[in-house]
């Protein structure tokens, strides 16, 4: 009975633990980005993100909504509204990746 009871504890502990560990981290977060900004995604899964459509990013497609997990903002941002990210998956104009750092 003392055995069930410790094992039926440590199941409801393990149970509890992970979902507040995967609570924490699992969500993503949403860059805001402005009506111009496109997108040229690798076979790799890297993306850059372009403010515009320039000669930069020439052939790149438009972007409507990036999701990210990870998201590195620097005050060493070269272009605002640039980004480079990683392991992207894009469904037309929205993209989800698990890590952006701005240009």
């Amino acid at each position: 009975m003392m055995k069930n009871w410790i094992g039926r504890l440590g199941i409801s502990l393990a149970l509890s633990i992970c979902g507040f560990a995967c609570k924490g981290g699992a969500g993503k977060q949403e860059i805001p980005l402005t009506g111009s900004q496109t997108y040229l995604l690798q076979s790799s899964g890297k993306m850059k993100v372009y403010p515009s459509a320039s000669t930069d990013g020439a052939g790149s497609q438009p972007l409507q909504k990036l999701q990210v997990k990870r998201k590195n903002d620097g005050e060493a941002a070269k272009t605002p509204g640039c980004w480079a990210c990683t392991d992207c998956i894009c469904n037309g104009a929205e993209c989800a990746c698990t890590e952006c750092t701005s240009c």
